[in-house]
This record gives structure tokens, sequence and C-alpha cells, in this order.
């Protein structure tokens, strides 16, 4: 495992447990927002097939934890997702979680570490080296 490895894992899993108290995102319901976080997820999961790395981007949703790879909020998506998708249904869950959120916003915590550039890893748009 190289190093980066190890940090981006390490980044990971700090990112669970800032995420895990962050009080404007927690609920007493462990189901809500569940239609609008498999909505996402299920996008992501649409659109994760590549050949190359060119056919790979990113977007950010700071309220989907499930299948996150380190703290910056950023996922691995194929160009055959629209920003306005992508956006729509990250809208979607954040709009739900304010709403069940104490102080009404659905600030859901990231942090400040830039993203990996977009790379296409066995068939599918992940994180690449940072350099």
């Amino acid at each position: 495992m190289k190093p980066l490895d190890v940090a981006r894992g390490g980044v990971g899993l700090l990112a669970c447990l800032l995420t895990a108290f962050a009080p404007s995102c927690s609920t007493d319901d462990p189901d809500a927002c569940a239609t609008e976080q498999r909505a996402l997820q299920s996008l992501i999961e649409a659109h994760s097939a590549c050949e190359t790395a060119a056919d790979c981007q990113f977007f950010r949703s700071w309220c989907l934890f499930e299948g996150r790879v380190d703290c910056t909020g950023a996922f691995y998506v194929n160009r055959e997702l629209s920003a306005d998708e992508f956006q729509g249904a990250d809208d979607a869950l954040s709009a739900c979680l304010a709403d069940d959120a104490p102080n009404g916003t659905a600030d859901c915590g990231h942090c400040g570490m830039g993203e990996a550039p977009a790379a296409c890893i066995e068939g599918r748009c992940a994180p690449g080296p940072v350099e």
C-alpha cells in the first residue's frame, strides 16, 4: 500500500468521524432522506464506467457520506453525467437533511483538502494519483 493510499484512508476515516458528529446532519430517524440518498448514490453508480481518464470528472456532495473516498466530498463519475443532473439530486438530499436538521441547514461538513484528479482505474472513474 502506498503512503498516499494510507493517507486517503486515514482522511476518509477522519471524515466519517467528523461528519458523524455534525449536528446539522443528525436526525432521530435513521431512514430520513433515504430516498434522496439512494437516488444520488444510484446516479453516481450509473455513471462510474470509463475507458480513459478523459472520460472522468468529479462533483462534490457535502451530505452524501456513503461512498466517499475522503473528506473532500468528491465523487468521481463519467462525463455522461451533467453537472445539473448531479446538482439536482444533491440539492434534493441537502434540502431533505435541512428539513430534519436542528438548525435548519444541511451544513454536513468537509475538509479543505484538495481533490485528487479524476482517473479511470479498472474501468471505473476514481481519484487518481496526486503528484
